[in-house]
Order: structure tokens, then C-alpha cells, then sequence
């Protein structure tokens, strides 16, 4: 038969201590089309929770700053999960070798409870139950995300925001960096009879991105599995510095997020208090992916033509094996994206330079955005 690989690669992108090593030891089975369902139907709501939240923030008037004003404004975002995306039905999705269990359902990252057991089909009617769980839920669903951007008044009643660091090492570990801009501009000039009327009026854009990786995977199944190994390819290498060299040198995790929104926002400004009110439209596409040499071991049962009795040392009916063959690159490239017609309502205080703002977006993954800055003209 063709071994299928199982491929332990998931446990990079969630906890390990959330499964017994047993479990481990066979955790998810099936190939890189399966393994990028799973990771995408568990993150998803961490996914839209955070390029929603990266969306969040660039305003809180409709009136731009005069030319040469600016601002400087800290925020902070709360994206709360819905209901609806705290499980995920395992019967919803076409699997190539996953085998759901009786009880298909199983917590997202933001649920909470057990995951589901699952098993394997290994092709020609032989099949493997109640092989391993899925991870477990956290129980927190909302995703916070700080953020600081930067206002300047440009021409025309038109100013530019920018949200930026530059990219930073985190030592061995890897490194992260952001980069956003927006652009608001008062429209309501332009239209006859609309000049005087007592409100501010604009339209606003922005776009950010956010770029991560993690060098530290340093995968291998030996490192994982506590579970003795039984048929080994001579070819494989033996020490640390030879797996470091063929595997560990290759392998990161990348993440990156990018956000877009535009709002038309409308505004009224009473002695210290402004109210602001917009309806706008916003998109976010969040990429994870595993990259790099990985090494996945194989498992043969009891009831599959190429089980060697002889070999079953471990006395369990499956023979644990490490086959150069089953090498996979770049085993992980899950996609997960959100889009959403919104409103919002908010209110500023602001006191000579300081301002305090909070606001509330209505949409499927709602949110709460409070901040703190300095504003001149």
C-alpha cells in the first residue's frame, strides 16, 4: 500500500500539552489538503478576529486635520467571536483520510470543552477509530490587538494616518513588523449647499499589514513522539547536529495579516464632545503557514498487507516507522479570510491636546475600541 503520513505539524500551531503523548504520537493523519482544513476550521475565528481588529481604529471624527495638524493616538481592540464560530462541524468538510467520530463536533480556538475524537482511513476498508483528539477549546472568544498610529493634515481637508514599526528581531526566535497607511478626506466641500450644513462629513480608507516568523519549530519526530520508534531508515541522521542541519535550518512558522477598510463617517462636534457615526465596508485575508523540511512518520496496522509481525515490538498492532520517504515541504499555507458590511458609533473627549475616545462596531465579529492621544488642529 502507499503509507499515508502522519503528519504531527499541527501541533505547531496548537498547544501539545492539550494531548496526551499517546495521541500525540498519532496525531493528525492525511496529508497537507486535511492538515490546512484543520488549521483553518480551528484558528478561523482567531483569523477574522485579528484582521478584524486591525481594521479598527483610524478615526474618531469626520473632520480632518487642518494642514500641518496631527495626532498621535494609542488604541486598543476588542473583536468578540460569535457564537456560531466557537465549534465546527467535522461533517461539514470533505476529509481525503480524516475520520470523524460519532460525535463530529469540535471546539474552535475561542470555544471551550474537549475536541472531538477522530480517526483514520487508510484506504481499502481499513480504518483506524478513535485514534487521536482534536485540541481543545481555550474558552476565550475575543481577540484583543493595541495599536498606535500617527495623523498629519496634508491639503484640502484631506490628512494621512500611518501605523508602522519596523521590522524587529525577537533575538533567535524571529521577527515581526507592521506597516499601514489610510487617507480621510471632508467630500462634503464639494457639494453644493452641503458646505454649511452643521456637521462634518468624510470618507476614510486605510490598509495595514502584518508580517511574523517564528524560527524556533525545530521539528522532529523523535523530539515529539514518546513512542519508541520501531522500523528506522538507516538513512536518516543520527545526531543533533545532522537533524539541525537537514531539518531544524529549514523550518519556520509564518504569519501575516493584511486589512483594508473604507467608511463614510459623519460627525458633530458640541463644546468637548464629538459623536461620529459611520457605515463603511472592510476585508482582512490571514495567512498561516509552516514551511520547511518536516519528516512525518508512518503507522501500519494489524490489518494492512504490509504489517510485519515481527517488527511489532511495542505489542500493539501498528508498527511505528521513519521512512526518508516521507518527507513533506512546506506541509502548511491556510488561508482565512473576512469581509462585512459594518457600522459604528462613537464618542471623543477631548480636553486642550488630550483625547479619549471609545466606539462600538456593529458586524458578525462585533467590537470595542477605546483610545488615547494627543490631537493639534
Amino acid at each position: 500500500m502507499k503509507k499515508n503520513l502522519f503528519y504531527l505539524l499541527f501541533a505547531m500551531v496548537v498547544p501539545l500539552s492539550s494531548m496526551a503523548q499517546s495521541e500525540v504520537s498519532r496525531f493528525l493523519s492525511s496529508g497537507a489538503s486535511d492538515m490546512e482544513k484543520l488549521t483553518e476550521a480551528y484558528l478561523e475565528p482567531f483569523g477574522k478576529g485579528f484582521g478584524t481588529a486591525m481594521n479598527a481604529g483610524w478615526y474618531n471624527t469626520a473632520k480632518p486635520h487642518q494642514l500641518f495638524g496631527f495626532d498621535v493616538t494609542i488604541n486598543a481592540t476588542l473583536a468578540m467571536v460569535p457564537t456560531q464560530d466557537e465549534s465546527f462541524d467535522l461533517d461539514n468538510y470533505t476529509w481525503n483520510f480524516l475520520l470523524p467520530g460519532p460525535d463530529s463536533e469540535s471546539p474552535t480556538i475561542a470555544g471551550s470543552g474537549d475536541g472531538a475524537s477522530v480517526g483514520l482511513d487508510m484506504g481499502n476498508g481499513n480504518t483506524i477509530s478513535n485514534l487521536y483528539d482534536l485540541p481543545s477549546g481555550t474558552g476565550f472568544a475575543m481577540v484583543p490587538l493595541p495599536m498606535m498610529q500617527v495623523g498629519v493634515g496634508v491639503f484640502k481637508g484631506t490628512d494621512l494616518s500611518f501605523r508602522f514599526f519596523p521590522e524587529v528581531g525577537l533575538g533567535d526566535f524571529g521577527k515581526v513588523g507592521m506597516f499601514g497607511f489610510g487617507l480621510r478626506h471632508d467630500f462634503k466641500q464639494w457639494i453644493p449647499g452641503f458646505k454649511k450644513l452643521p456637521f462634518d462629513m468624510s470618507a476614510q480608507f486605510g490598509w495595514s499589514r502584518l508580517s511574523g516568523t517564528y524560527n524556533k519549530v525545530e521539528y522532529y519526530p523523535t523530539d515529539y513522539i514518546d513512542v519508541p520508534f520501531e522500523v528506522v531508515d538507516p538513512q536518516l541522521p543520527t545526531s543533533e547536529e545532522g537533524i539541525a542541519n537537514d531539518y531544524y535550518r529549514t523550518q519556520d512558522l509564518t504569519l501575516t495579516s493584511s486589512a483594508w477598510n473604507t467608511n463614510l463617517i459623519i460627525s458633530k462636534k458640541i463644546a468637548v464632545l464629538t459623536g461620529y457615526v459611520s457605515i463603511g465596508y472592510a476585508a482582512s485575508n490571514f495567512n498561516i503557514a509552516l514551511n520547511g523540511n518536516y519528516l512525518l512518520p508512518d503507522y501500519i496496522p494489524a490489518s494492512d498487507p504490509d504489517y510485519n509481525a515481527s517488527d511489532d515490538t511495542n505489542g500493539d498492532y501498528i508498527v511505528t516507522v521513519l521512512d526518508s520517504d516521507n518527507e513533506m515541504r512546506d506541509p502548511i499555507d491556510a488561508n482565512i479570510q473576512y469581509s462585512s458590511v459594518n457600522t459604528s458609533v462613537g464618542l471623543r473627549l477631548k480636553l486642550a491636546l488630550l483625547t479619549l475616545h471609545a466606539a462600538y462596531v456593529y458586524q458578525d465579529y462585533s467590537m470595542y475600541n477605546v483610545g488615547l492621544g494627543v490631537s493639534f488642529r
